[in-house]
């Protein structure tokens, strides 16, 4: 599987069978699972699977494990059917109107390249490691876009425990790998911090990266200051859908800029129509005339 997969990911599944499968299911002989004990097992995680003890596991967490898990089974030649609890999704926020003003003119007036970072993702949907990895050689202002190639990541050393250590790896998938446009807005205020040396990192404005979770905090330092509600990094994504989504872009452009390799992601995910939305499409029906 090392060589299948992209670095982070391997890391990312070492420590699901370190940290979940083998403390639980180790000392059972792979030929002894069966669908009760493997549904039995999620279920548990599912409520109380944390390490830590405060409750039970996400569903993206729950989704990597049986990822791992069919793996396995595959690996062993067993063709064992086991269906998943009802998860619950989480529901991510997007910021109101007011909350938005609000941020963007804290970012503007801070006028640094960390702060700018945010206004970028709010205005491409940039991902949190996908801003971090940006320098400036991936953004041409001539053409006015952004090229994704990259995504920065902590992940765990196989090669020694309890270490991790910080990289740039692939995109998340192949279509992550992507052109953006510079909107006109975007594109003064990028055209102010520019670089002229092409190799320093976008968010520090020099050879050193900012890893994303000193850059998380630093956004939410920001956003804690004027916003009441609680708005992660990736709130500013679904934000940038759903603004998109009420301009009347069209789902597959909006994918295509996400980064998605199906609509359907897109349209599930990240789009959140608000109730002004829903009432302007809704008075543009007209009773039917001969």
């Amino acid at each position: 599987m090392k060589f299948m997969v992209k670095r982070s990911t391997y890391a990312h599944y070492s420590r699901i069978v370190r940290n979940h499968i083998s403390p639980d299911l180790g000392d059972i002989k792979i030929k002894y699972l069966n669908t009760n004990i493997i549904e039995d097992y999620i279920n548990q995680k599912f409520e109380s699977g944390r390490i830590d003890n405060l409750g039970g596991l996400s569903e993206k967490s729950i989704r990597d494990i049986v990822v791992v898990l069919r793996q396995i089974l595959s690996y062993a030649n067993l063709n064992i059917q086991f269906k998943l609890p009802k998860l619950k999704k989480k529901e991510i926020k997007i910021l109101s109107k007011k909350d938005q003003r609000n941020l963007e003119e804290a970012v503007i007036n801070i006028h640094t390249s960390y702060s700018i970072g945010i206004l970028l993702s709010l205005y491409t949907g940039m991902r949190l490691g996908e801003v971090c990895a940006l320098k400036w050689k991936d953004i041409d202002l001539k053409k006015k876009l952004i090229r994704v190639s990259g995504t920065m990541v902590r992940i765990q050393d196989v090669e020694k425990e309890n270490k991790t250590m910080v990289i740039i790896d692939n995109p998340k998938t192949e279509y992550s790998k992507r052109e953006i446009p510079i909107n006109k807005y975007l594109f003064n205020y990028l055209k102010e911090i520019e670089e002229k040396d092409k190799e320093k990192y976008f968010i520090t404005g020099n050879y050193k990266y900012m890893e994303p979770r000193t850059y998380y905090n630093r956004y939410k330092k920001i956003i804690d200051m004027v916003c009441h509600e609680e708005y992660g990094f990736h709130s500013l994504r679904h934000t940038f859908a759903t603004r998109c989504i009420e301009i009347g872009m069209d789902p597959k452009t909006l994918s295509e800029i996400l980064g998605h390799s199906d609509v359907k992601v897109t349209l599930s995910l990240y789009v959140h129509p608000t109730n002004k939305l829903k009432d302007r499409y809704m008075e543009k029906l007209n009773p039917m005339t001969n």
